[in-house]
């Protein structure tokens, strides 16, 4: 089953002057890839220069937009 993760955040989850333009949320989805026989798909939604009022104003259609199934889970 394809699993979808999305990350809402500023420039350290986009991946500012990261190195490898990765940024954290990036990072953790190779090791999870890489450790996990599962399938995933990752939504870095992240905006360089965003505050936690730009992030709540746009996670709404954010996550719309890209039809995320939240089905019977809790996260």
């Amino acid at each position: 089953m394809l699993k979808d993760v999305g990350m809402l955040g500023d420039s350290i989850a986009y991946g500012y002057a990261d190195d490898q333009d990765l940024g954290w949320f990036s990072r953790l989805g190779q090791m999870i890839l890489k450790n996990s026989g599962e399938t995933y798909f990752f939504h870095n939604m992240s905006q360089s220069g965003d505050n936690v009022a730009d992030t709540t104003n746009r996670a709404i259609s954010e996550v719309l937009s890209r039809h995320f199934d939240f089905g019977k889970h809790r996260y």
